[in-house]
């Protein structure tokens, strides 16, 4: 394995973790604290912000295809993470973490009929492994009060890793080609366009926003998945 390839298995590594951070974190602030309206533009809008401020200190890049950004943008954001935090917000955390053990499957499927990426025996180990994870989660885990299985939240965490896998394998020609903080600030420039209509007016609602209902631990709990 060289260098890159294992930098990338690291980042994607980290990445995972503060993942699996976000659900709990995510799951006490839903929805009593924050309606999953406003986290899912308030996420996005903070991302795009900080996105575009980042991309003024590296070379700038002339993006050609907006088109496919686009279908990235809503497949990879605005699709997934609006799915992901209304279906978090019906089920429990456990059951959102087994399902997202399913998206290297549908990668590995999704890859080997778009990218033509031939399924080896490697990937089909990994995956295995995974699936093994993932069901001895389900026979090990047991569901804490106020926070039992939902079909129809779980069914909608599903759909939005199948959705997070299509602008996975969608978005690997792209990451070839552009860096990624341009990939990431129109990414998230359109989804939160395409969302900010159904989603601000929820904003004004968050208790911690108003004086008289603010809380200091909710607030860093919003500021880490912000950030």
């Amino acid at each position: 394995m060289n260098s890159e390839k294992l930098k990338g298995h690291i980042l994607i590594l980290i990445t995972n973790i503060l993942f699996a951070i976000n659900m709990p974190i995510s799951k006490y602030l839903l929805p009593s604290h924050v309606q999953p309206e406003a986290l899912t533009i308030m996420r996005m809008g903070s991302a795009c912000l900080l996105f575009w401020l980042a991309s003024l200190f590296i070379k700038r890049e002339k993006v050609t295809i907006k088109e496919l950004l686009f279908i990235c943008a809503m497949c990879g954001v605005g699709i997934n993470q609006g799915l992901f935090i209304v279906g978090l917000n019906r089920t429990s955390p456990v059951d959102a973490s087994i399902i997202a053990t399913g998206v290297p499957i549908f990668v590995m499927l999704l890859a080997a009929v778009i990218l033509k990426e031939p399924i080896t025996k490697m990937k089909a180990l990994g995956v295995l492994m995974g699936c093994i994870g993932g069901i001895s989660l389900i026979l090990a885990s047991t569901h804490a009060t106020g926070q039992a299985s939902s079909l129809e939240g779980n069914l909608m965490i599903i759909v939005s890793a199948f959705v997070y896998s299509i602008y996975l394998v969608l978005s690997k020609p792209l990451s070839l080609r552009y860096s990624a903080v341009t990939m990431m600030k129109w990414m998230f420039l359109f989804s939160t366009l395409a969302l900010a209509l159904f989603c601000l007016p929820h904003v004004q609602h968050v208790p911690i926003f108003h004086r008289e209902t603010f809380n200091m631990t909710q607030l860093c709990a919003l500021l880490y998945l912000l950030f």
